[in-house]
């Protein structure tokens, strides 16, 4: 008898957090983070697939509040459980947060491990077009406009319903190349000048080192000079 009213306790308690998440989620689409966080808690203890996705929405609640600490390990408890799951699209959808999230607070390192972990995980569809170009902004920031521009490229070959986000890849790739050229030329410019100081250089250095044999021949000759005027 117990064991049955155990089933129907979790049962109980499966529904309560299900319900907190419900009203965790209307706050938050009306961007009363603080509010939803005690809700969130509360549908945690739900276990599973409820546990899971209120770990996704603490994970945006605070990075909307600037906590990064608890941002972080509920974005790592929520990734952690798709994975036991076995689940590719959760997974790629956890990673994605994480990589946003560490954008957010410049951890550009970490940004980019999330995002090459959405990126394996992701499909079309999925928000990887999103991610890809997330990341060109990422790569075109540090200045590797090589990157930049594959991935833009990439966003743009395979389309997507998101128009506006397709102009602004555009956009993105035409300054990314206008960046890669002129770094390219800047190249070639400090190259050629490099070459040119060089060769002045060892031209310095090659007539500096004959004017110091021309010297010590002239302090030779006056030091017997000397000595033939002494004896």
């Amino acid at each position: 008898a117990r064991g049955g009213g155990d089933a129907v306790d979790r049962q109980e308690a499966v529904v309560k957090a299900q319900r907190a998440l419900l009203r965790a989620g209307e706050l938050m689409r009306e961007e009363k983070y603080a509010g939803s966080i005690p809700l969130l808690l509360e549908a945690r203890k739900g276990g599973g697939k409820v546990e899971e996705d209120a770990c996704m929405c603490l994970t945006v609640a605070y990075m909307q509040m600037g906590n990064y600490a608890e941002a972080s390990a509920a974005g790592t408890r929520t990734f952690e459980m798709a994975v036991a799951r076995g689940d590719s699209e959760a997974i790629g959808k956890a990673a994605a947060n994480m990589a946003e999230f560490n954008s957010l607070f410049y951890d550009i390192s970490e940004a980019k491990h999330w995002f090459h972990q959405a990126l394996r995980h992701m499909k079309p569809g999925m928000g990887l077009a999103k991610v890809k170009a997330s990341l060109g902004e990422l790569y075109e920031d540090e200045g590797d406009h090589d990157s930049a521009c594959l991935l833009y490229a990439q966003v743009i070959a395979e389309g997507n319903g998101d128009g506006e986000m397709v102009r602004e890849v555009h956009a993105s790739l035409a300054r990314s190349k206008r960046r890669l050229a002129k770094y390219r030329t800047d190249k070639a410019v400090w190259n050629n000048l490099s070459e040119r100081l060089d060769a002045e250089a060892a031209e310095h250095d090659r007539l500096a080192g004959g004017r110091a044999v021309e010297m010590n021949a002239e302090e030779e000759i006056a030091a017997c000079r000397r000595r033939v005027a002494e004896a």
